[in-house]
């Protein structure tokens, strides 16, 4: 949650400090895999590009009896987060309020930002879509049970990863239930209430 009268700085801060510790916001990991061997040989075996395997070598001066596969392009600060491999992707959603207190023209140059929102406490702005976007960005659905006969309990919803299973499903009800467990009607809300059985 950004104020959006501070916008640039608290983001700047927000971006630095993370990334300073190994966090990477919004990004995802190189496709590339190192992986150090132990070995009485000197060898180093670099699958990439000819324009990246010069560097890669260069990169690994040092260290010995390794293998490295570079599947796509990359910059040496993401080799860099390969070799060390403790790097972390997660997802971010910059959440900026107070947006009643700026400009229009400000206001709608945040909201074309990618991953970014704009809200409004007092105007009550956007709360109920920034609700369904962190459901969205986190991946999460609800589950609701229905016992034979009776109508969805629709108050008390299990929540779940999207693609979780119904095994999982019945985890999150009691851990003995999967055991037990012979079939399963399945029913997905799509849009407007359409129901896919």
């Amino acid at each position: 949650m950004l104020d959006a009268t501070k916008s640039t700085e608290q983001r700047r801060l927000l971006e630095y400090e993370p990334h300073a510790v190994g966090i990477r916001f919004n990004k995802t990991k190189p496709d590339a895999v190192f992986k150090q061997k132990t070995s009485d040989h000197d060898q180093q075996h670099c699958q990439a590009n000819k324009n990246r395997r010069k560097d890669c070598k260069d990169y690994l001066s040092r260290i010995h009896n390794c293998d490295v596969m570079i599947r796509e392009d990359i910059t040496v600060d993401e080799f860099t987060d390969v070799l060390l491999g403790t790097r972390k992707y997660i997802p971010c959603l910059y959440v900026y309020n107070k947006v009643d207190a700026i400009s229009l023209e400000l206001m709608n140059e945040l909201a074309h930002q990618d991953h970014t929102l704009v809200i409004s406490c007092e105007m009550n702005l956007n709360i109920d879509y920034l609700l369904e976007r962190i459901w969205g960005e986190l991946g999460l659905v609800k589950v609701y049970t229905k016992k034979r006969g009776e109508h969805p309990d629709l108050s008390d919803p299990i929540c779940l990863r999207k693609g979780a299973t119904i095994e999982r499903v019945c985890h999150g009800i009691h851990r003995s239930l999967a055991e037990k467990f012979k079939y399963a009607l399945v029913w997905v809300s799509l849009i407007h209430g359409y129901i896919l059985k």
